[in-house]
């Protein structure tokens, strides 16, 4: 019979050091302990043919209330994604039960949301989320915004991305701080032959840029691109103009360079 991949496609897990978050987990609970990666290979018996796994969220505790008024409610989920990103990015901490060699496994989570909270705590949850995030190696955008703005990325960087870093489908501001882009097409591309298309404005601030365009919007559609307190190494441009359409066609490139209000560069670059 042939050897299957095998994809656990339901597990909970958590490290020793974050049993305390666990809304359930009382000192008599038998399964408040580890139950780490290297538990679940052990106890699966590490199939050679495992391919990976499907996260489930362990119910962390939290405040939908708190979590709603300023963010503090949402520790716990929080810390349950940074662990997470641990395995996937192969950097385990110290007694956390993971090593490099597992970062391939985690295939998907579904994670805890604050959905109860409505659509507008729901983006600002998912802000939260993304805060210092890094995208080695970029395959077609490192993110894709859609809805309604405004959108936040603080913090975190990539790396390698031939198309865009971040691609901005959905109407209303992104704003962008502190974030760090190595070789790389477009920085920043407003969506220039979506199905419907919006007006749309990206602010972009503490900016290390290295070897691609900035920014790309449509100014036919009053899109606005803002840069502040930036270094830019081997960019020869700083934002691309153009004519969007509604597809199914391609946006027609229209000028390059400053030109306010659609492109907008203020203060001196560190370099």
């Amino acid at each position: 019979m042939a050897d299957y991949p095998i994809i656990d496609s339901h597990i909970h897990l958590y490290p020793s050091s974050e049993v305390d978050s666990l809304a359930w987990a009382t000192p008599e609970n038998p399964i408040a302990a580890q139950r780490s990666v290297d538990e679940y290979r052990a106890a699966t018996g590490n199939p050679s043919n495992l391919k990976g796994f499907i996260f489930l969220e362990t119910d962390r505790k939290h405040d939908l209330a708190s979590g709603a008024a300023d963010g503090s409610g949402w520790e716990g989920p929080l810390a349950e994604v940074a662990w997470l990103r641990r395995i996937a990015e192969g950097t385990p901490r110290e007694g956390e039960g993971h090593s490099a060699a597992d970062a391939s496994l985690c295939l998907g989570i579904v994670p805890w949301a604050p959905l109860p909270s409505g659509p507008e705590v729901l983006d600002r949850y998912l802000d939260r989320v993304q805060e210092n995030v890094w995208w080695d190696d970029v395959c077609e955008d490192a993110a894709t915004f859609k809805g309604a703005g405004p959108r936040y990325v603080r913090g975190g960087g990539a790396r390698e991305a031939s198309d865009k870093v971040f691609q901005h489908n959905g109407e209303g501001w992104l704003h962008i701080d502190g974030f760090y882009a190595n070789k790389y097409g477009k920085f920043y591309r407003s969506c220039g032959n979506c199905s419907q298309q919006f007006q749309r404005h990206v602010n972009i601030t503490n900016f290390v840029g290295i070897q691609g365009t900035v920014v790309g919007v449509n100014q036919n559609y009053g899109d606005t691109a803002e840069l502040s307190n930036y270094c830019l190494a081997k960019v020869g441009v700083v934002c691309t103009r153009y004519n969007g359409c509604v597809k199914p066609c391609e946006a027609g490139e229209v000028g390059e360079g400053e030109l306010e209000p659609f492109c907008k560069i203020n203060g001196d670059d560190w370099s």
